[in-house]
Parts: C-alpha cells; structure tokens; sequence
C-alpha cells in the first residue's frame, strides 16, 4: 500500500524517491498546526489585552477620583488636628483654673473649719443650759388641760 490516498498497490520506485520527502512534509504540517494554534493564541491574547488595558483605563480614571477624595480627607485631617491641639489647650487651661479654685475652696474650708467645730460646741454648751421641755410650764400646763 502506498501513503498517497487513492492509490493501492505495492510501493514502487517513485515512492521510494519521495519517502526521504515526505518527513519534511510532515514536519512542514505540525508546523503549520503549531503556527495556526500561535496564531490563534496570539488573538486570544490580544482581545484579552485590550480586555484588560479597557479595565486599566476606568481603574485609572477611579483613582483619579480617589485622589481628590485622598486629598480633601487628608485637609479635613489637618483641620480636625488643628482643632484637637486647640481643644488640648483649652483643656489644660480649664484644668490649671479648676485646680486654682479647688485650692482656694480648700483653703476657705480650712480657714472656716475652726468657727464652726466652735459654733458647735456653743450649740451643746446652750442646749446643756437650757431647761428640760418636758418639765416647764407649758408641759404642766398640758398636764393640767389633759388630765381625764
């Protein structure tokens, strides 16, 4: 049988001639399928290129976006530190007067300790002096009024 199609019959001199041909001619067609096959992943790889260079380009434009936001984020920082430093100073000065005032409020407290201990032990001193309730006119008077 020969390797040409449509031909039957025992290999003959011409066949013999062209055997050393037809490798080459087989190399020839895988390098024609490898070429095609490049081909067709070097379209593939192209549509997904542009895919992709499509994605890039609105990626690019959203951070284009994003950094004016970055940048009024990172203004509205230094504003808020600004305030934060002003807000600690005020602090410290709220903090420097309140102690000012518990200082003197405990100095008034320890200069009006000693008269009241004293205008309390007058008030013993006139409790101590004066007469029983239970024992004055007005009780006897009562006793009087209330007797059965």
């Amino acid at each position: 049988m020969s390797d040409r199609p449509g031909v039957d019959g025992p290999p003959g001199v011409l066949d013999a001639l062209f055997a050393q041909l037809r490798l080459p001619r087989r190399i020839v067609a895988e390098i024609e399928t490898i070429a095609r096959a490049v081909v067709s992943l070097s379209d593939t790889a192209d549509e997904r290129l542009k895919s992709i260079d499509e994605r890039a380009g609105a990626l690019v434009e959203g951070l284009g976006g994003m950094g004016a936001s970055l940048s009024q984020l990172e203004s509205t920082v230094e504003e808020l530190t600004g305030l934060e430093a002003m807000i600690e100073k005020r602090m410290e000065a709220l903090r420097g007067d309140l102690n000012e005032r518990m200082l003197a409020v405990e100095g008034q407290l320890h200069e009006i300790q000693a008269p009241i201990n004293q205008l309390a032990q007058d008030v013993v001193e006139i409790k101590a002096l004066l007469p029983d309730p239970a024992d004055g006119p007005i009780a006897r008077l009562k006793d009087q009024l209330t007797k059965d």
